[in-house]
């Protein structure tokens, strides 16, 4: 999701469009959006194929313009492949990487994979 302001920090703005594009180590993908009228806030996807998870670092930029070398960078993240985890007989819960402070809140997505189908279950987080 991405939002756009003026100069004075008014969300009612006349922009077109908001541009992003995702640069892996085989190529570039694009979107774009139209910010809400009122809101300035745009959601935009980009659906990575399946070899960019596995070849290292994907860049994220933004911009009001579609040409890359005029957008920002957001961020850029190396995805690690799942198979770092066995895949049965064990419960895997997904935690944020990012920094976190005591006031922040976060789901946590808890997978259970067997090989039989699983009934029931303890745990303890400490």
């Amino acid at each position: 999701a991405l939002s756009v302001h003026d100069d004075h920090f008014s969300t009612r703005t006349d922009r077109d469009g908001v541009h992003i594009t995702a640069i892996g180590t085989s190529g570039s993908l694009a979107a774009s959006c139209r910010p809400h009228h009122q809101s300035g806030v745009c959601v935009a996807t980009i659906n990575v194929p399946s070899t960019w998870l596995q070849d290292g670092p994907i860049s994220v930029l933004y911009g009001l313009n579609a040409t890359v070398a005029t957008q920002s960078t957001i961020g850029e993240t190396t995805p690690h492949p799942s198979e770092l985890s066995a895949y049965t007989d064990n419960l895997l819960m997904n935690v944020p990487a990012r920094p976190m402070r005591a006031t922040d809140t976060f789901d946590v997505v808890i997978e259970g994979r067997a090989v039989q189908d699983i009934e029931s279950t303890k745990f303890v987080v400490t």
